[in-house]
C-alpha cells in the first residue's frame, strides 16, 4: 500500500503508526496550499522579505535564496519557512493582483486566456479568418465613450491604399465610403457588387465636393469664367463646352436653364450662339445665383447673321445681350426687377422694340438698329428706367409711330442725352413721344424735334420732357 494520495501525494496514515498526528497534520497544509489556490505573484525570482502568514507564489525561473531550486513550484510562507509542492500538469491557480487564471502545462503557467494582444485573429459569434481576422455577428456592435468622445480609426499604408466602410447584401457590395485607392473621400454605389458608380467625392487639398453623376438639387460652383456654345447643328444632350457640333448645344433656351443652375460666384457665364436662325423665344425668369453676369452674345460685327425671334427677362435676371437679331414682335421684354444691358442689337420684328415694366434696359455707348416694321421705340410702365445716353439708334427706312417713339407712363424715366439718331430720320413719322403720370424724359437739351418722328410729343399729368 503507498503511503501517500495518487492525486495530490498527500501522507497516508500506516498502521500501527505512531504520532499519526504528524502525518494528518502534513496533509492538512499540502491541502492549505492547493485549496482555492490565489497567489501573489508569478515569476518572481526571489521570496518576498517580509511575506505574511499563508502567502503563496508562483516561483519564477533562475530562482535565488530560499526558492533557489524550486522553479515553477508553488511556495508557501508557513510563518516560520517556505514549503514548496511541485505543480502537476493541469493544476490552476488565480493571480490576486490581476485576477487572471493560469494552469501548469507541464513545463510553465499558462494564462487560461490569453493575453488580448496582437492575437492572431478573434471570433464572436462568428469564425474569422485571414481574410477577416476580426469577425463579429449579432444583432448590433456598440462603440461608446470612456467619459469624453470617441473616435473609430481606419488606416491604411499609403494614398493608393483603401481605408472605407463597405455595406453588403449577401455578402455582394451595395455602397462603400471612405478613401478608396485615393486620399480623396468618395461614396460609391453599386447594384450587383462589380459595376460601381462615384455618387460623391470630396477632394482632400480644399474640400470641394463632386457630384460625378451630377445632382438636380445642388448647384455646381465655378471656379473660373465659364463658356457655353450653341450652333444649329448642335445637340441639347451636349455639355456646350466646345463649338462643335458633338460639343455645343442646339437651342439657346437649354443654354440658358444649365446657366441658371450654376453657382457662379464672382464669374461671368456666356452663351455664345454661332451664326443661324434660330427662331426661339427665349425666357431668363431668373438671376445667376452669383454676382458674375450672364452674357449672350452673337456677332458684334455681323448681328444680321445670329437671330433669335425673342427675348423676355423678368423676375429679377441680369443679363447681357450683344451682337444679336431679335425678329419677332414685341420682341425684348424687361419685367419686374430685370437689369438688362444691350450692345449692338437689331431690333428688325414690328410692334415694341424694347418693352420696359419696372425695370431697366442700359444701352449706353452701344448702336441699336431699329427696322421699319416697329411701331414703337420703347414702351415703360411702373418706375422703369432706360438708360440709352450716348448711345446711337439707326432707324430703317419709313418707321411711323403709332403711339409714339418713346411710350412713358408712371414715373418712369428715359435718359437719351447725346444720343445720336442716324438713318431715315427724315421719313419717319408719327408722335415722338408720349408722355404721363409723372414720366420723364431727358434729351440733355436737345429740343421738341430731337426724336424722329413727325408729330410732336406731348406731356401730362405731371410728366416732363427735358
Amino acid at each position: 500500500m503507498s503511503d501517500s494520495s495518487p492525486a495530490l501525494s498527500l501522507p497516508l496514515l500506516m498502521p500501527s503508526q505512531a504520532q499519526k498526528h504528524v502525518t494528518h497534520n502534513e496533509a492538512l497544509m499540502r491541502l492549505d496550499m492547493l485549496v482555492q489556490l490565489a497567489v501573489q505573484s508569478v515569476d518572481q525570482p526571489a521570496p518576498p522579505p517580509q511575506p505574511g502568514l499563508g502567502e503563496r507564489h508562483l516561483v519564477g525561473v533562475a530562482a535565488t535564496g530560499d526558492w533557489a531550486g524550486h522553479e515553477q513550484e508553488i511556495a508557501l510562507w508557513d510563518g516560520m519557512i517556505w514549503m514548496f509542492l511541485a505543480p502537476a500538469p493541469g493544476w490552476r491557480a488565480d493571480v490576486v493582483a490581476t485576477g487572471q487564471s493560469l494552469r501548469f502545462d507541464g513545463t510553465d503557467w499558462q494564462p487560461v486566456l490569453p493575453v488580448l494582444e496582437n492575437l492572431p485573429a478573434l471570433g464572436i459569434g462568428a469564425t474569422a479568418d485571414a481574410a477577416n481576422p476580426l469577425s463579429v455577428a449579432g444583432p448590433a456592435t456598440l462603440f461608446s465613450h470612456a467619459g469624453a468622445g470617441h473616435q473609430l480609426k481606419l488606416n491604411k499604408s499609403g494614398a493608393g491604399e483603401t481605408a472605407s466602410l463597405l455595406f453588403q447584401t449577401g455578402w455582394s457590395g451595395r455602397a462603400e465610403m471612405g478613401t478608396a485607392g485615393t486620399d480623396d473621400f468618395s461614396i460609391k454605389v453599386s447594384s450587383d457588387g462589380s459595376s460601381w458608380h462615384t455618387a460623391l467625392e470630396v477632394d482632400r487639398s480644399d474640400g470641394r465636393i463632386r457630384f460625378p453623376q451630377g445632382s438636380p438639387d445642388l448647384r455646381a460652383r465655378l471656379d473660373a469664367p465659364r463658356l457655353y456654345h450653341v450652333r444649329p447643328d448642335g445637340s441639347d444632350a451636349n455639355d456646350g463646352l466646345s463649338d462643335t457640333p458633338g460639343g455645343a448645344f442646339a437651342t439657346v433656351q437649354n443654354a440658358i436653364d444649365v446657366a441658371l443652375t450654376l453657382d457662379n460666384g464672382p464669374y461671368s457665364v456666356t452663351i455664345s450662339l454661332a451664326p443661324g436662325n434660330y427662331g426661339e423665344a427665349v425666357v431668363i425668369d431668373r438671376p445667376l445665383i452669383g454676382s458674375g453676369p450672364l452674357q449672350i452674345t452673337g456677332s458684334a460685327a455681323a448681328p444680321a447673321s445670329v437671330s433669335l425671334d425673342r427675348v423676355t427677362c423678368r423676375d429679377g435676371a441680369r443679363v447681357r445681350l450683344e451682337g444679336l437679331a431679335l425678329v419677332a414682335a414685341d420682341a425684348l421684354r424687361a419685367e419686374a426687377g430685370a437689369q438688362v444691358e444691350l450692345t449692338d442689337l437689331h431690333l428688325s420684328g414690328s410692334g415694341t422694340g424694347l418693352y420696359l415694366d419696372s425695370a431697366e434696359i442700359t444701352c449706353s455707348g452701344t448702336d441699336l438698329l431699329l427696322g421699319s416694321a416697329l411701331t414703337c421705340l420703347a414702351h415703360l410702365r411702373g418706375h422703369a428706367r432706360l438708360r440709352a445716353s450716348g448711345s446711337s439708334f439707326t432707324l430703317g427706312t419709313g418707321i411711323t409711330w403709332t403711339g409714339g417713339a418713346l411710350d412713358l407712363n408712371g414715373f418712369c424715366h428715359a435718359d437719351l442725352t447725346s444720343v445720336v439718331f442716324a438713318g431715315d430720320t427724315a421719313g419717319c413719322a408719327g408722335p415722338r413721344y408720349l408722355l404721363a403720370q409723372g414720366a420723364i424724359l431727358d434729351s440733355g437739351g436737345a429740343g421738341g424735334s430731337f426724336v424722329p418722328g413727325s408729330v410732336a410729343g406731348t406731356s401730362s399729368s405731371g410728366a416732363q420732357y427735358l
